[in-house]
């Protein structure tokens, strides 16, 4: 049997590291259970109660979520982005947390704010479109 130098050891150890670690990172990602994403569509919008500061338009975004996997799926909060025509036309925040259980649906309700500056954008884009 040949001699392995200091060098030949150590790049040795290396590989030895590299192919453990893939080996545990493979096994790893096995175990991680294959879900199907969550169905998030729009169940209602309204007005809020809330004023509304100078030039903004608040809303009630009303959100169906669906849970097609058997286990539930927990969050701490919510973040909504409503896109018109490809533009975000909305954005809102909620810091209510919640569960859906598995195989169920739940309402999960986020205020949004609509800036009159994208409302105003919002209807130059549909001008512009429906005279081209």
């Amino acid at each position: 049997m040949a001699a392995v130098g200091a060098h030949g050891t150590a790049k040795l150890l290396r590989v030895w590291s590299v192919l453990v670690a893939a080996s545990l990172l493979a096994g790893g990602c096995t175990s991680l259970p294959i879900r199907d994403p969550l169905e998030v569509m729009v169940a209602g919008i309204e007005p809020m109660q809330e004023k509304s500061e100078g030039m903004e338009f608040r809303l009630l975004v009303k959100l169906r979520v669906q849970n097609p996997n058997s286990a539930p799926v927990s969050y701490d909060g919510a973040y909504v982005k409503v896109e018109v025509q490809d533009r975000t036309f909305a954005t809102g925040v909620s810091n209510t947390p919640g569960s859906v259980a598995g195989f169920s649906e739940a309402i999960v309700e986020v205020p949004v704010t609509v800036s009159m500056l994208r409302m105003v954008r919002q209807v130059m884009a549909m001008k512009e479109r429906s005279e081209c």
